[in-house]
């Protein structure tokens, strides 16, 4: 029947529909109302707000009371953004708040408590585990060296609660890409800042450092030819792993039958993948080095920081997110056991422990309360935890060039600061970038005709 509406059809000049006009259209209305377009439309302050607080967090148009944090593609880095947004708004973050629509949000908003504060034990753990690690790198402190651990556990968790979810029920591997986008865009940043550094010193930056194979290296031999590195490369490499392990997904998923999708198998694809990991994990370093069986795998050593090495600890933590409900915590909990109780053995008790305690916390408590400043502190480290693993030695040799030597303490400190000084930074770039794709900024150079 489209010739009894052609008068209000876009056409082309020789009289045709204007099919892509149309497509655009209707894409348009399928996205609902822009958060500038909202003003009067009947919705309440709280569906107004989340609507402009994500569409800030996410940089996208389009934003409507049917979107979910993980359908607008989240990840574990907008995760933090987007729930201290919500939190702002709402007084208090309810349970399985990635799943619910805007909608529902708002509906569920309380008034929030003046001293304390519920906050995701994801962030939590993140939060330790980067003090712990920068403390480590500073030899601030003796433990610190297994702490990664940890973090790959809760890489694992929020990848198979929010882009795996995602992949299975969008039946696309995009959401991977993107994550992997987020990840890559500021590693690249701060290893050319670092390599610039380098360069200024007189010496060629390492070309691990640039092509993101610092987790390839067997750092041991290096330091037995008694060469000396150049940069802090070492200390990227479970970024570069965690790029490679998502690379690997993204492959994985897009060669995934659509029919395995459709059934929603996630918790089958992730315990499989799991059983790959551990292949790479245990299996392939005994048959190589028989000896690492009464002896733990060398620190620095390439079985330690491969991404082969790494795979199922990040995938343990997918398992967790996706059990199914109700009668399997207990051999989760014997898996998680198990499993720590060997990376124990073979990469040393601190990553052990670290990725018992991930696990269990998971299994156990997804949610913490903390008093208010404390839990701010926490979610503020969580969100800027891999700004300041990135910019952890910039900050941290500054102080060393003012002091004239190492000194542990404030060089922590600073790095810790400055890290969360360049999150902030780097959000409100993303936000103050969001206002202007979605119109909600005026720029005159943008919009002088």
């Amino acid at each position: 029947r489209i010739w009894l509406f052609k008068d209000h059809l876009p056409l082309l000049p020789n009289g045709k529909v204007n099919r892509q006009a149309l497509r655009a259209h209707a894409e348009t209305e399928a996205a609902g109302p822009a958060a500038s377009d909202i003003e009067g439309e009947g919705l309440s302050t709280a569906e107004i707000a989340l609507i402009e607080s994500w569409t800030g967090v996410f940089a996208r148009p389009g934003i409507n009371l049917a979107t979910t944090f993980i359908s607008l593609g989240g990840d574990s880095l907008s995760y933090v953004s987007a729930y201290l947004a919500t939190e702002e708004v709402l007084g208090a973050v309810p349970d399985g708040w990635t799943e619910m629509t805007i909608a529902e949000l708002a509906a569920a908003r309380v008034e929030r408590n003046r001293f304390w504060s519920k906050v995701d034990s994801t962030m939590l753990i993140r939060a330790v585990s980067i003090s712990f690690i920068v403390a480590y790198h500073f030899a601030l402190s003796s433990i610190g060296n297994g702490f990664t651990g940890a973090f790959f556990v809760i890489s694992g968790y929020l990848f198979g609660g929010i882009q795996l979810q995602e992949v299975f029920k969008g039946k696309s591997s995009a959401p991977i890409l993107n994550s992997m986008k987020n990840i890559f865009i500021p590693t690249m940043v701060f290893t050319l800042i670092e390599s610039a550094g380098v360069m200024l010193h007189g010496k060629a930056p390492p070309l691990n450092q640039l092509i993101m194979t610092a987790d390839l290296v067997d750092y041991l031999k290096i330091e037995a030819q008694h060469i000396p590195l150049v940069g802090h490369e070492v200390s990227l490499w479970y970024v570069h792993a965690l790029l490679k392990i998502l690379l690997i997904l993204y492959v994985a998923t897009s060669l995934l039958p659509k029919a395995f999708k459709l059934m929603d198998r996630r918790f089958e694809f992730s315990l499989a993948m799991f059983g790959l990991g551990c292949i790479g994990r245990f299996l392939i370093p005994a048959l190589i080095q028989p000896d690492i069986l009464s002896h733990s795998v060398p620190e620095l050593s390439t079985f330690q920081l491969a991404f082969t090495s790494n795979l199922a600890t990040f995938m343990l933590g997918a398992v967790i997110a996706n059990a199914p409900k109700g009668g399997t915590k207990g051999w989760l909990l014997a898996l998680v056991a198990g499993y720590a109780l060997l990376s124990g053995n073979f990469y040393g008790l601190t990553n052990g422990l670290t990725i018992a305690a991930a696990g269990f916390i998971m299994l156990t408590a997804t949610r913490v309360t903390l008093p208010r400043p404390l839990a701010g502190l926490v979610i503020t480290l969580s969100g800027a935890s891999l700004y300041i693993y990135l910019s952890q030695f910039i900050f941290g040799l500054g102080v060393r060039a003012l002091h004239g030597s190492n000194w542990p303490l404030m060089q922590t400190i600073a790095a810790m600061v400055g890290g969360v000084a360049v999150y902030m930074l780097w959000t409100s770039s993303v936000k103050l970038f969001g206002k202007v794709v979605t119109g909600r900024l005026a720029v005159p150079w943008l919009t002088r005709s």
